[in-house]
């Protein structure tokens, strides 16, 4: 959450795109797009 904020990017939206792509990725997937410093601000 101190990254989204450091980031200024609003922490529930970050969090919902994680909990939503999350689950469809593989087990070994590489996850460093989800990493809030590489999250892309959604329109509102």
């Amino acid at each position: 959450m101190l990254t989204c904020r450091a980031c200024r990017i609003e922490p529930f939206a970050w969090l919902r795109h994680v909990l939503t792509a999350l689950p469809q990725r593989a087990a070994d997937a590489d996850i460093t797009d989800l990493l809030p410093f590489n999250f892309k601000k959604q329109p509102a």
